[in-house]
């Protein structure tokens, strides 16, 4: 839908195009892909967990997180789960790691979308295993589901995995690049900060063409002094 909204607005979107680097210049920035060679005024580069290949001199910044994204099968009483009866929810449970969730929505069978944040392990996209295996989807079901949705049955009906892009404090970085301030750095564009995109994406485009955000600081997310 943002995508169409941007289409609709006169934006150019292509796709499927891999960027392998960019260069500010004198006045502008470069920013060559698999497909070409571009220039731009000004940069933004949103790029989730390929964040520290395309800024290696900060890659440190950023550490990636692989999630589990699980939808279980709701066996009875599926009304109560759909978007009108069941919000969006986020729930601090008596287990290691707390829980979020969605209505049915998006499957044929009802089911409920859950994931447990975990912050332990760490991956790369390029590395990262894509595919939930059977016992990682039994211990999710297990461990945070069956207590707490006695509606809910074990029976995974999709999965997904996600890829979190983390900075200190759980913060996101958004801001001109210090040693280049025609390049913008977002670095909420992965996982949990996907749900802020709107407001965020309002934000970077008032800083992209020279203003201001009217509506959201951006106090929080600058770079720190090293």
């Amino acid at each position: 839908i943002q995508l169409d909204l941007a289409r609709n607005d006169g934006a150019v979107i292509r796709t499927n195009e891999a960027v392998t680097r960019f260069d500010p210049r004198a006045g502008y920035v470069e920013v060559t892909t698999d497909r070409g060679v571009y220039r731009a005024d000004n940069v933004v580069i949103a790029a989730g967990p390929w964040m520290p290949q395309l800024l290696p001199q900060r890659s440190s910044l950023f550490t990636i997180r692989r999630q589990l994204l699980a939808w279980f099968r709701v066996e009875k009483d599926a009304a109560l789960y759909t978007p009108e009866r069941f919000p969006v929810w986020y729930w601090q449970i008596p287990r290691d790691r707390a829980i979020y969730g969605f209505p049915w929505y998006g499957t044929a069978a009802p089911a409920m979308k859950v994931s447990a944040e975990q912050y332990e392990t760490t991956t790369t996209a390029s590395t990262v295993n894509r595919t939930a295996s059977p016992e990682e989807i039994d211990n999710l079901y297990d461990t945070y589901v069956a207590d707490f949705f006695p509606s809910v049955s074990r029976d995974c009906v999709k999965s997904a995995i996600c890829l979190y892009t983390c900075i200190d404090d759980a913060r996101f970085i958004v801001d001109r690049l210090p040693d280049s301030p025609k390049v913008i750095v977002a670095s909420p564009c992965s996982g949990h900060g996907f749900k802020h995109s709107a407001a965020i994406g309002e934000a970077i485009a008032e800083l992209a063409t020279g203003g201001t955000p009217s509506r959201v600081s951006l106090d929080e997310f600058r770079f720190r002094q090293e």
